[in-house]
């Protein structure tokens, strides 16, 4: 049946591109997308304004073609069939990730043999068990649907189809798709005649091109500077904050032509932002930006840590992802990210930390020791995530803290760096120094670069534990970095140096060109830092990530294609 039907699949989706309209560079002819009922022109630019690419303050815009990662395809099948979860886990080909998931240069989102293959098999597993579940079928009939055969069919794969194509149905897609759904009981094992074709159209879309890539190509001839449709806008807004398709009421506003007001646009991205799904998108661009996928691979020596326990790394790792979720919906501004004085533990991150009241295993925001204790950077996960299983590893605390929140680009490691030796007498700052600072084949880098910031969390062991003693001798944390905007800072410890990044132009940006990155769905871009200026400015000035998050997703760059 599978060959069949993908014969079947191609035949109906191929329909969708045998229209005029060109993208300019990529090849052949492509479809219109008249998807906002004929109203197009200059007269109906979706969110009003424009954005003109000679202007430094634009945006460039990602890909026309933007195949959804395998986090937004779960999340937009689980809407799609308006499900609660999946009832089949996809075992899905992992992708070549560059950046973050959703950056769709060089072959990062290729679609290979392999990988169509497991969206074939995932797709037809989850409409066997949605057909299978008498709940999930009738979320999938619309309301006002009649009681025939045909027509319950036919509303049905309108209403379904619709929201997986993310636009109003063109020329013969409605009869092809009733065509496959008529074939239902003789390409699958059903005889209820209705389930059958509801298998078959439901395996089908998951795998379809319209549901499977974001297509921005906006109405009739288009250049490399042209406004979205309404509903490529509603689907830009959507992916953008909530990695998954738009909702009931996002498809409305573009449906009604109401997302061609700016006003509009804002409201439906401060409704967005407040979702369940919006945090959990947000949770995902953390995770990837913080590099928490390390927190997993957290081990310690037992006999050095006898309370290490294998479910640690997991908490340590909900803890930074809940911080983070706080500082977006208490609507905090960056720089708590790594002075913020509150934290949420359990009994057991309480134990770690030495924080007294009453704890058990749910988590509890928590005010830490503000003299040993501030923001994501003195949080278990990231000092025991750079460390091996005995000692601190403050190269790599260091290498994090210049790559990942000041955006630097350090010199790669040489070929032949070994390992930094094993003492017994010497502390572990003392033994890092005479292996890659001053006066070592590492100077130029270590001494400067690299070392300084990562000194800084000497007061914190292998798994994250407050110290002062470190073999016998006192901890030094003190340091200096020279590589900052502002010029040269000082420090005593770990907590000066994240207060003084904190207030760093070069945090701000580094943290909103990796947000940008993620809403524009693409690679940095040259002009990025100019188009980045304001929103850098204000939140230097305090304002919240929410509040600079929603004045880049409601810029006129954002509701325009362009180039």
């Amino acid at each position: 049946m599978r060959f069949l039907l993908s014969a079947v699949l191609c035949a109906t989706f191929a329909l969708s591109l045998a229209c005029t309209g060109r993208i300019a560079g990529a090849g052949g002819d492509w479809p219109d997308h008249d998807g906002s009922g004929g109203q197009g022109g200059d007269d109906a630019q979706p969110g009003g304004g424009s954005a003109s690419a000679s202007d430094a303050s634009v945006v460039s815009s990602g890909a026309r073609l933007s195949r959804l990662t395998h986090f937004q395809w779960q999340n937009a099948v689980r809407d799609l069939l308006r499900l609660k979860a999946l009832p089949v886990v996809p075992q899905l080909q992992a992708d070549a990730v560059q950046g973050f998931d959703n950056n769709n240069a060089g072959p990062a989102l290729d679609v290979s043999l392999e990988l169509r293959s497991d969206y074939e098999q995932a797709s037809e597993s989850i409409a066997r068990a949605v057909v299978a579940d008498a709940n999930a079928v009738a979320g999938l009939i619309p309301k006002s649907a009649p009681s025939d055969f045909e027509g319950k069919s036919r509303a049905v794969i309108r209403a379904l189809a619709e929201r997986a194509y993310r636009r109003p149905l063109r020329g013969d897609e409605d009869s092809a798709l009733w065509d496959l759904f008529s074939q239902g009981p003789s390409l699958v094992n059903n005889a209820d005649r209705f389930k059958a074709g509801l298998e078959v159209l439901v395996g089908a879309l998951l795998q379809s091109p319209m549901f499977l890539y974001r297509v921005e190509l906006g109405e009739g001839e288009n250049t490399d500077d042209f406004s979205l449709t309404p509903f490529e806008l509603a689907t830009r807004l959507a992916f953008a904050l909530t990695d998954t398709m738009p909702d009931d009421e996002l498809f409305e506003a573009a449906r009604a032509g109401r997302l061609k007001t700016a006003d509009e646009v804002e409201r439906q991205a401060s409704r967005l932002l407040q979702s369940g799904a919006a945090k959990a998108s947000g949770r995902h661009f953390h995770e990837q930006l913080f590099r928490m996928a390390a927190y997993d691979r957290i081990s310690k020596d037992p006999k050095s840590f006898p309370t290490f326990s294998p479910d640690l790394p997991q908490l340590m790792k909900e803890e930074s992802l809940r911080f983070l979720d706080d500082i977006l919906a208490d609507e905090r501004p960056a720089e708590a990210i790594l002075n913020g004085d509150t934290s949420f533990v359990n009994a057991k991150l309480a134990a770690l930390y030495d924080v007294s009241g009453s704890f058990d295993d749910g988590f509890k925001k928590t005010t830490l020791n503000t003299k040993q204790r501030r923001g994501l950077l003195t949080q278990a996960g990231f000092l025991a995530a750079n460390a091996d299983a005995h000692n601190p590893d403050p190269i790599h605390r260091g290498v994090f803290i210049s790559h990942v929140l000041l955006c630097k680009v350090l010199p790669p490691p040489a070929m032949n760096a070994s390992p930094v030796p094993v003492s017994e007498t010497k502390t572990n700052r003392q033994r890092v120094e005479a292996h890659t600072g001053k006066g070592t084949c590492g100077a130029g880098c270590h001494a400067t670069l690299i070392n300084p910031l990562g000194y800084a969390f000497e007061s914190f062991d292998a798994m994250g534990r407050y110290r002062t003693k470190d073999n016998g001798a006192d901890v030094d944390a003190s340091g200096e970095y020279g590589e900052l905007s502002e010029g040269p800072i000082r420090f005593s410890d770990g907590i000066e140096l994240s207060e003084q990044l904190s207030h760093s132009r070069d945090f701000h940006e580094c943290y909103f060109d990796n947000w940008l990155q993620y809403l524009w769905a693409r690679e940095p871009h040259e002009g990025d830092s100019v188009a980045l200026a304001a929103s850098v400015k204000a939140s230097l000035d305090g304002q919240s990530v929410r509040d600079v998050l929603m004045a880049m997703i409601t810029s006129p760059s954002f509701r325009r294609f362009v180039r």
